[in-house]
C-alpha cells in the first residue's frame, strides 16, 4: 500500500498547514502590549498614562483593589485641582442608578457613579469597559496630583459597582490577549522605568532559566499566594507557613505576621517599635539584613536597601528611618508590596490561576 502511504502523508501535511495557518491567522487578531511605568517619588505608586473617553489620565496600578475609577467634572472645583478629569466620550453611556463605593486600606473611601466608554492602555482597546466617574475623593488623594485615579487589577469579584458589580479592565480585555497574563517589572527610584506587560512573557526581564509558578488563591478578590518559610539575613531559615499573603502593586511595603517582623528586627540593634511612628524604626546609617522568603520551590530575596522605606527624622540625636517591613496586625491577611516587586519579575496569570516568579534583570 505504498500509494495509500503517500496519499496518508499528503493529507497529513495538507492538516498541518491548514493548522498552522489558522494559528497564524488567530495570532494576527491577538494582543500584546508593553506600557512604561513611572515610579512616583517618594514611593508612593506606580503610575501608567491611560486614554479615557476623551481624557488621558495618569493612573496608579493596584492588584489589591478591582475598580477603575477616575478623577472627574463631577467633583466640586477644589477637589479638581491639580489633576486631569475623565470626560465623557460622544459614545459615552451612563449607567442610570448605578454608583460604586471603594475603601482602601488606610481607612480612604472614594464614591461616585458609573459609565460605560472606550478605554485605551497601550495598544490595548476596550470600547464599552466600565470607568467609575468620582463624586467625592478624600483630600489626600486630592493633594495627590501625580495620578488622577486608580487601575484595579485585582478580580472582579470585589469590584464595588452596584447593584451589578463591573468586569476589571483586564477581565475586559484578557480574552482579546495572546496569552491571558500581565506581569509587571517595577523599578527603585533612580533606576529606569519599570513595565507592565499584557499578553506575553519578556524572558529578558528575569535571570533564571524558568520562572517559577505558585498557585493563587483568589477567593477574595486578592492575588493572594502561600509563604512556606523566611530567612533573615544568614541565619537558619524558618518555616512558618502563611496562607494569604497578597502581591500587591498598590502597597509601598511588606505588610507580614509579628513573628516574621520581630525576628528581622531583632537582628538590627537601634530597632524599636515606635508608637508615634505606627511601626519599627531604626538608626538609618546602621546596617540591615536581607529578608528572604519561601515560596513553594522558589526563594525571594529582597535585598538590606529596600528593607528601609524612608527617613523620619531624628530621635536621641540619630536618623530615623522607617522600615519596609511591619505587622499587618489585624488586617486578616499579609501583603507583600513594593519592596518585593521592586526586585521581582511577577506574571500575574489569569488563564492558570497562579503567580510566576523570577529574580529582575535591572
Amino acid at each position: 500500500m505504498i500509494w495509500g502511504s503517500h496519499v496518508q502523508a499528503a493529507l497529513y501535511t495538507c492538516i498541518v498547514i491548514a493548522l498552522a495557518s489558522a494559528e497564524e491567522h488567530t495570532n494576527k487578531h491577538k494582543h500584546r502590549s508593553s506600557i512604561e511605568v513611572t515610579l512616583v517619588p517618594d514611593d508612593e505608586f506606580f503610575v501608567v498614562p491611560m486614554q479615557i473617553g476623551d481624557s488621558t489620565l495618569n493612573l496608579s496600578i493596584d492588584t489589591g483593589s478591582s475598580d477603575l475609577w477616575t478623577f472627574s467634572s463631577r467633583l466640586s472645583p477644589a477637589e479638581q485641582i491639580g489633576h486631569n478629569l475623565y470626560k465623557p466620550s460622544r459614545h459615552a453611556q451612563h449607567l442610570d442608578h448605578y454608583n460604586f463605593t471603594t475603601s482602601y486600606a488606610e481607612g480612604t473611601t472614594v464614591s461616585g457613579t458609573v459609565y460605560k466608554d472606550k478605554i485605551k492602555l497601550g495598544s490595548l482597546e476596550a470600547l464599552n469597559s466600565s470607568v467609575q466617574a468620582a463624586e467625592d475623593v478624600p483630600i489626600s488623594f486630592v493633594t495627590q496630583t501625580s495620578r488622577d485615579g486608580i487601575l484595579g487589577l485585582g478580580f472582579g469579584n470585589i469590584n464595588t459597582v452596584r447593584p451589578i458589580p463591573q468586569p476589571t479592565f483586564f477581565e475586559s480585555i484578557k480574552d482579546e490577549l495572546e496569552t491571558p497574563v500581565f506581569t509587571t517589572a517595577l523599578r527603585r527610584e533612580g533606576e529606569r522605568a519599570g513595565s507592565l506587560d499584557f499578553g506575553f512573557i519578556d524572558h529578558r526581564k528575569y535571570k533564571e532559566d524558568n520562572l517559577s509558578y505558585t498557585p493563587v488563591n483568589q477567593s477574595d478578590g486578592l492575588w493572594a499566594i502561600r509563604l512556606d518559610g523566611y530567612t533573615v539575613g544568614d541565619l537558619t531559615s524558618k518555616q512558618f507557613r502563611v496562607e494569604t499573603v497578597a502581591v500587591d502593586t498598590g502597597t509601598s511595603i511588606l505588610m507580614l505576621p509579628n513573628q516574621i517582623v520581630h525576628d528581622y528586627y531583632a537582628q538590627i540593634p537601634s530597632a524599636m517599635n515606635e508608637p508615634s511612628m505606627n511601626g519599627f524604626i531604626f538608626d538609618c546609617d546602621e546596617d540591615i539584613p536581607n529578608l528572604s522568603m519561601k515560596i513553594g520551590d522558589y526563594t525571594a530575596t529582597i535585598p538590606s536597601d529596600l528593607m528601609a522605606y524612608a527617613k523620619v527624622g531624628q530621635l536621641h540625636g540619630e536618623t530615623k528611618c522607617f522600615g519596609s517591613l511591619q505587622s499587618q496586625k489585624d488586617l486578616g491577611f499579609s501583603v507583600l508590596g513594593h519592596p518585593f516587586l521592586k526586585c521581582q519579575y511577577v506574571v500575574f496569570d489569569m488563564g492558570g490561576m497562579r503567580l510566576g516568579l523570577g529574580k529582575q534583570v535591572v
